[in-house]
């Protein structure tokens, strides 16, 4: 622990500190604050619904994967 003699005080004004920009981030929307929503883009294209995705998985070990081993693979989206 800390040997200084205000610590108390320190770790009190922190909390205190915490707590109220805590307060004033649950309560942001009353500010006027609004949500930034942004997407990353690939959410359109690799859940688009009106084409059907295709993903061949290459291996040369199929059976030894059957018997729940497992086998080094490649994909082809």
């Amino acid at each position: 622990m800390s040997t200084s003699k205000h610590i108390d005080k320190i770790c009190c004004t922190v909390l205190a500190f915490v707590i109220i920009l805590t307060a004033v981030f649950v309560n942001a929307g009353q500010y006027g604050l609004t949500a930034v929503s942004s997407g990353m883009g690939y959410e359109q294209r690799l859940f688009d619904t009106t084409k059907v995705h295709t993903i061949d998985i290459i291996m040369d070990d199929w059976e030894g994967f059957l018997d729940y081993n497992f086998v080094c693979c490649g994909q082809k989206v």
